[in-house]
């Protein structure tokens, strides 16, 4: 998994302890001893992104049927 952790099973599911960047690395072996691997790289810590609703405005009235109009903003560090 890029930091010291290791598992056998088929399908691994890991939780990293740590903030950080990995390169986790599959390896898989076949009946005969070949084996083959892949990585893929992992950002721990990612910094959540920031959501506005600017439309409808709090408190902006509608009816029931009535066509409402929309706009979100969205920012994201990474």
């Amino acid at each position: 998994f890029g930091d010291g952790g290791t598992s056998t099973a088929a399908n691994p599911t890991y939780t990293y302890k740590k903030n950080g960047t990995y390169v986790a690395t599959l390896t898989a072996e076949d009946p005969t001893g070949r084996t083959g691997s892949a990585s893929v790289h992992v950002t721990v810590g990612n910094t959540a992104p920031t959501v506005e609703l600017v439309l409808p405005e709090d408190g902006q009235l509608f009816a029931f049927g009535d066509s409402v109009p929309f706009k979100v903003n969205v920012s994201d560090p990474e």
